[in-house]
């Protein structure tokens, strides 16, 4: 059973296609295992062992091959148990179920409507690599609407300083004190489409607002490094990887450009009225957070006055607050998070608008019969059914006090928290600031007041520029010069990049060893886990007294598996 625990990610996802086994071999002679009314055909070993092996490297020998197969056994009936205790019938698997297929049809959908489209270039390419080799410094003016973007816009095409404008737009307070400064970035640092926008504006340039996760930005670009060896040689060795890169960037895109193409197209108009009493409820169910926390069934808590409002209407009808709510619980808390007006919740109506139309354009055109749907569909159920039954086999498993006592004993060293050093830091983007931090710190300034005057790392900034404490491991090269400096000292700068760098020793911490209470339930989880292959396996044979299985293991040693 071990093979099966060290290899169960990979092999849990190949076999779910593959285990949709039919009832009735068309030729008994290429049957390897019979469970119950279910069978195991030479196809579908050699195609769960192929994918397997590709992943996994290991040796094709008689004790993989019976591995593989036993695996195979053994997940068919634990599917069976699965379906028995009614894991595959409820409402928590209806809901998987449903969501499963939505999110299945909108894949298909995807790849069949929307990917081929995209188009990679040379020019493409070139850019891509250009810009890998690019540091832009950037200042950005943050608004959470559209309408307050293009009133902020206004303003500097009438002159106002952006710094001045943006010390005034943030609440953050290094966003606010340096003027909405965000320093050097390349890409992937920023949102795509602030990245887009700022490698496609020149030094002093302002852009247009530019629709960003949340809300919109102004950009002004004030400085661009670009790496002035590149080279042809360097674009071919690199070419693959760019393109791979670029495809997925593109694809994005034109996903977002579908969505907002086909919300016009669709007609997407709202009720004001609904959508602000419906904004109003929602944040009255996340009391002190500045997002929605949507998690509710259907009608579930929501006034009948308030379930009965129109809230959107297009091409696809009329929704209700109630058709929405209905919609809406398939999405992810992840999907919500960026709700904070009701700008955004309208954006968010409208995505499952168009949503729902991509779902019925699929149905139409039967995607769920594609090979991919159901590929995808059987991994994820499988996955999902086999999970539920794992957690209520882990969940029966006793583990008593004085086991977990004795595994703390035998493993001291494991709860072992080693010696740390607890740092600050103050970042700046140029050698001139730095000499100017480096100025101040030696004549006596405090390390915190300047961390959150000319730090450009914000997340530092904001406290006082403490990072946390680290291990000497976890310093990696550095661990050795870090625990040498005595506790109050600084030193820097320290060259990374484009970036420079002042560290402050803040205070040092002894290893300590945790407290068996603090640890108990930790070590309680593991015995679980260390315990879920024999109780699987006990789970196995008694299935087996119960469902016949024969498996034909002398006719594994003659299946042809081509190799490569």
């Amino acid at each position: 059973m071990k093979f099966y625990r060290k290899h169960h990610g990979y092999l849990l996802l190949i076999v779910a296609l593959f285990l949709q086994c039919s009832k009735t071999a068309q030729d008994s002679s290429t049957v390897l295992a019979v469970i119950g009314d279910y069978t195991i055909t030479e196809d579908q070993f050699v195609q769960v062992f192929t994918d397997f092996k590709q992943k996994a490297s290991f040796q094709d020998n008689g004790q993989t091959r019976r591995q593989v197969l036993a695996q195979m056994v053994q997940q068919k009936l634990l599917e069976m148990e699965a379906e028995k205790r009614g894991y595959t019938r409820d409402a928590v698997a209806e809901f998987e179920r449903k969501r499963l297929e939505i999110q299945g049809l909108l894949n298909e959908y995807f790849a069949t409507y929307i990917s081929p489209k995209v188009t990679v270039t040379e020019a493409d390419l070139k850019e891509y690599f250009v810009r890998f080799n690019t540091r832009i410094k950037a200042r950005h003016i943050f608004a959470p609407t559209r309408q307050k973007a293009d009133s902020l816009y206004r303003l500097l095409k009438n002159g106002q300083s952006f710094v001045r404008l943006a010390s005034h737009t943030f609440t953050d307070p290094v966003l606010k004190k340096n003027g909405g400064l965000v320093g050097y970035f390349t890409v992937d640092e920023m949102h795509p489409n602030f990245e887009d926008a700022a490698f496609h504006l020149n030094v002093g340039e302002i852009s247009r607002p530019v629709k960003i996760a949340g809300g919109y930005s102004i950009i002004k670009v004030e400085d661009k490094i670009v790496n002035p060896l590149l080279t042809e040689s360097e674009f071919a060795r690199k070419k693959e990887q760019l393109r791979r890169y670029v495809v997925f960037r593109k694809r994005q895109q034109a996903a977002a450009r579908f969505v907002e193409q086909k919300r016009q197209e669709l007609g997407v108009t709202f009720y004001p009225a609904g959508v602000q009493r419906l904004f109003a409820f929602l944040k009255q169910q996340s009391p002190g957070d500045a997002n929605l926390q949507f998690r509710m069934e259907p009608g579930t808590g929501v006034p009948d006055s308030l379930l009965q409002m129109p809230l959107v209407k297009s091409d696809l009808g009329e929704w209700t607050v109630q058709t929405f709510l209905e919609k809406a619980r398939f999405t992810s808390p992840s999907e919500w998070k960026w709700i904070r007006f009701p700008e955004h919740l309208e954006e968010f109506i409208a995505g499952l608008v168009v949503r729902e139309f991509m779902l019925k354009e699929a149905q139409k055109a039967k995607l769920a019969e594609h090979q991919s749907f159901q590929k995808y569909f059987n991994q994820h159920w499988t996955d999902f059914v086999l999970t539920r039954l794992e957690d209520s086999v882990k969940a029966h498993i006793a583990i008593p006090e004085d086991a977990i006592l004795a595994y703390y004993e035998a493993n001291k060293e494991k709860f072992v928290v080693p010696p740390r050093v607890c740092l600050r830091e103050i970042v700046v983007e140029s050698r001139e600031k730095a000499q100017t931090v480096e100025r101040l710190l030696k004549q006596g300034a405090d390390f915190a007041a300047l961390a959150r005057e000319y730090s450009q790392r914000t997340a530092s900034a904001q406290r006082d520029g403490r990072l946390g404490c680290f291990s000497r491991a976890q310093l990696k090269t550095m661990g050795d010069r870090f625990f040498q400096q005595p506790v109050g000292s600084w030193f820097g700068p320290l060259q990374q990049k484009s970036a420079y760098i002042f560290y402050k020793i803040d205070d040092k911490r002894p290893g300590t060893t945790q407290p068996l209470e603090q640890v108990k339930e930790d070590i309680r989880e593991t015995l679980r886990y260390m315990k879920m292959d024999d109780a699987l396996k006990q789970l196995t044979e008694r299935l087996k007294q119960e469902i016949p299985v024969k498996v034909y293991w002398k006719r594994l040693r003659t299946v042809e598996i081509k190799r490569g």
